[in-house]
């Protein structure tokens, strides 16, 4: 019998990023240390103390939470450790709204704990390139008297409060900017940098004019590669982005448990933070 899950805590980061490596993913250590410090992680341990499995839940108030970053150890998958810790979790969730983003190896366990798909994204990757212009003249750098405004604008995207997410991220943020049109702002989005490339997200706006001219300006002038995760609905953004040097690669489904509608304006979801939080 596996051992109970066990909490992790931020000096498991080490081991985490080894686990990561063994199934082929980026040792992307400002990710763990951001989702540890706003989430609660859990994982199963071998008996030499290396992880055999993890998986991170984020909660969101009042009542949504999400699963990301599962993970198995290669010479330990197919033993129902995945199951182990998504059932475990999933009770810590309870009565929350529980969504996730399913890579191809997870979905067929998702599916069979009651998961359904409901969207996707894609993740668009590259060296971007801009016309020799300056950017939009309604973006602007974000400013700590804006904060409020911008935590409710995510509020009203993402149907949750994401503070205790957004706040350590705009800290961190290579560039922070808002967009203000007659006078009030009404779109924000963030560049942080993760493991050789600039990672753009949350990017929140109520219109296509105000996603191109956000993502524009957080993407110029980087020396390392873009990333950024669209919602696949999105073909004219998409077909954008392709066009200023990102490269669209396959949608990461996004999967509610019972398929229940998820709240707030989705529409303004232009991009996520990460998988791993929405």
């Amino acid at each position: 019998m596996s051992p109970s899950p066990r909490r992790l805590r931020l000096d498991d980061i080490p081991a985490c990023l080894d686990l990561a490596i063994n199934r082929g993913w980026l040792p992307e250590e400002p990710r763990w240390k951001m989702l540890l410090s706003c989430g609660e992680g859990w994982a199963i341990e071998d008996p030499n103390g290396s992880l055999s499995a993890v998986v991170l839940l984020t909660r969101f108030p009042p009542d949504l939470a999400v699963i990301g970053m599962m993970l198995v150890r290669e010479n330990r998958s197919r033993q129902g450790l995945g199951r182990q810790l998504m059932e475990h979790v999933l009770v810590r969730a309870h009565p929350a709204t529980v969504f996730l983003y399913a890579t191809e190896m997870g979905r067929p366990l998702y599916e069979k704990l009651g998961f359904v798909p409901v969207d996707a994204v894609a993740r668009h990757l590259g060296n971007w390139t801009s016309p020799a212009r300056e950017p939009a003249p309604q973006v602007r750098a974000m400013a700590a008297q804006d904060m409020n405004t911008v935590l409710a604008l995510d509020r009203r995207a993402f149907g949750a409060d994401r503070s205790d997410l957004l706040i350590p991220l705009v800290n961190i943020a290579a560039c922070a900017l808002v967009l203000e049109r007659n006078g009030a702002i009404d779109a924000f989005g963030l560049a942080w940098q993760n493991v050789g490339r600039m990672q753009l997200g949350p990017i929140v706006a109520p219109d296509q004019e105000a996603a191109r001219a956000l993502i524009d300006a957080l993407a110029r002038g980087h020396e390392v590669p873009v990333r950024v995760d669209l919602q696949v609905g999105q073909a004219e953004l998409t077909s954008w982005a392709r066009e200023h040097g990102l490269t669209a690669h396959p949608p990461t489904p996004l999967m509610v448990l019972g398929g229940k509608d998820l709240p707030g304006e989705r529409s303004r979801l232009i991009a996520v933070a990460t998988l791993a939080t929405g």
